[in-house]
């Protein structure tokens, strides 16, 4: 019997979601319970246990004993991209989709996605983010749902990103299994989604992105994202855009300055991050930055407010430490 979805008649359809477990026993129940209790019921749950010293791993065996659609792998530690690509090689859905282990996501997000990606006959279908901070929670902004069939319109989308939220990671979505499951993330490396990134892309003929709020992405001290000093994290970071770049100079000219963009924003970032920690590096990157400027105004992706910034990071990146510091603190904003 073909059963189709009570909300929106589309028939229903096998979703196979990755999710990399490794030291999280005290977030973990949290997701498995907001993946169990998906509205949409057609789920295959594959938990891939990497090397867990806690008690992660017996808890992802206690869920897979309730629910039969859960699948779990114990594997020594490799890190997030060998997980998920120890998942990529099990998954037999028709889409597939990623979790993180210390982040929930909304009830019904995988029957939204599911419904979206059918009428639309998308091959990446895309939702709404919600940044759960320690202090504050911020949500990704509402518009209309879009469909890209162009492939620098999908470059643009993700990495200029100009209606807002979170683009680049690889959980908020499904991807058609068949154009992705034998796409690898490199291992070892940290910031795996933006490496994935033109992987994916390249392939993608069809990209729809909703507004709707259905990922939960938790900030924590400690997340592979908290970044306290100049180290392989920071170089990861790096050469994740750079490379990305010179993959779009070489596969996707019209692309270069929405490459260029999210390189100078990486470095932007990264100057955020380690300030007043590693001097050396940040003028380093200053420098760059420097070196660039004049591409950097011409550049149609960047908007005004973050010009006078790169500007004052070429002239001194000290004063533009003291002068944002003091800007904050006018506006009553806390430091990231």
């Amino acid at each position: 019997m073909i059963k189709s979805c009570g909300k929106c008649g589309s028939l229903t359809m096998l979703i196979s979601v990755i999710v990399p477990v490794y030291n999280v026993e005290k977030y973990l129940k949290k997701c498995l319970d907001s993946l169990i209790h998906q509205t949409w019921k057609e789920l295959e749950i594959i938990l891939v246990d990497d090397g867990s010293t806690d008690s992660s791993g017996m808890i992802c065996d206690a869920y897979a004993e309730k629910d039969t659609r859960i699948r779990v792998v114990h594997q020594s530690n490799g890190g997030l991209s060998d997980a998920r690509n120890t998942g990529l090689a099990l998954c037999r859905g028709e889409y597939l989709g990623f979790v993180d282990s210390d982040d929930w996501i909304a009830p019904d997000m995988y029957e939204v996605l599911a419904c979206f990606a059918q009428k639309e006959r998308l091959d990446v279908a895309m939702c709404g983010v919600t940044d759960v901070w320690p202090d504050r929670i911020e949500g990704t902004p509402r518009f209309a749902p879009v469909v890209l069939t162009d492939t620098d319109e999908i470059i643009s989308e993700i990495l200029v990103n100009r209606r807002g939220g979170t683009a680049v990671p690889v959980w908020s979505r499904i991807y058609r299994t068949r154009l992705f499951k034998d796409l690898i993330f490199e291992k070892g490396r940290y910031y795996e989604d933006g490496y994935y990134l033109l992987k994916w892309i390249g392939r993608t003929e069809r990209f729809g992105r909703l507004s709707d709020r259905k990922y939960f992405y938790m900030h924590r001290e400690g997340s592979i994202t908290d970044i306290k000093r100049h180290g392989k994290r920071v170089d990861d970071f790096r050469f994740a855009y750079e490379q990305n770049l010179a993959c779009i100079k070489a596969c996707y000219p019209e692309s270069i300055p929405a490459g260029e963009y999210r390189l100078y924003m990486t470095y932007h970032a990264i100057l955020l991050m380690l300030a007043g920690r590693d001097d050396a590096y940040c003028q380093e990157l200053a420098g760059l930055i420097r070196k660039n400027i004049f591409r950097i105004w011409r550049n149609a992706c960047v908007g005004w407010k973050a010009k006078i910034s790169y500007s004052l990071i070429a002239l001194n990146v000290h004063w533009y430490f003291c002068m944002r510091r003091r800007y904050r603190g006018w506006t009553g904003k806390t430091a990231e």
